[in-house]
């Protein structure tokens, strides 16, 4: 039963675990231009949360791929800097993961195993969501992660006060 407990709860309460994570976000000043974009980060945590029950088979939901796809392209239509994404994704990670600890639920070996596992399934989730994000992201500014350029070497008839002989 506490399998299907944890989970629920949860679920039941992603307004306050959405509401703590905003305000986790708020509280981090590098991350004000994601808050105040167009990009609705408290919609789309909200619809993470009510995939919780999808988890396990998400990675071959094309319809959940789009949708962290699409935030990723709207998000960098919106200059949104790809570490804020992936920031405000860990708070809102860590959130989930504290107030699962926080029910105080866990008495026995199975249940600690239990919450165990949904730390496992919440990091293998985030780290798959994380991906089509970033590929929605690239598809609209690539990231280059080529060799950089060699600095050019500067000409002396470039610096200021240079007078030819």
């Amino acid at each position: 039963m506490y399998a299907e407990t944890l989970p629920q709860l949860i679920q039941d309460h992603r307004g306050q675990i959405v509401s703590g994570a905003i305000d986790r976000v708020r509280l981090e000043p590098e991350l004000a231009g994601l808050i105040d974009s167009r990009c609705d980060v408290a919609a789309w945590f909200h619809r993470i949360i009510e995939a919780l029950d999808r988890w396990p088979g998400i990675a071959t939901d094309n319809q959940a791929e789009r949708l962290h796809f699409t935030f990723g392209e709207g998000c960098a239509r919106n200059g949104i800097p790809l570490h804020q994404v992936m920031r405000a994704l860990h708070l809102l990670k860590s959130r989930i993961v504290d107030f699962a600890r926080s029910q105080g639920l866990a008495r026995n070996s199975l249940e600690i195993y239990v919450e165990e596992e949904l730390e496992n399934r919440v990091s293998f989730f985030f780290d798959w969501l994380l991906y089509h994000v970033v590929l929605g992201y690239e598809s609209v500014r690539p990231l280059h992660l080529d060799k950089p350029q060699a600095p050019k070497k500067q000409d002396v008839r470039d610096l200021p006060g240079w007078v030819p002989l």
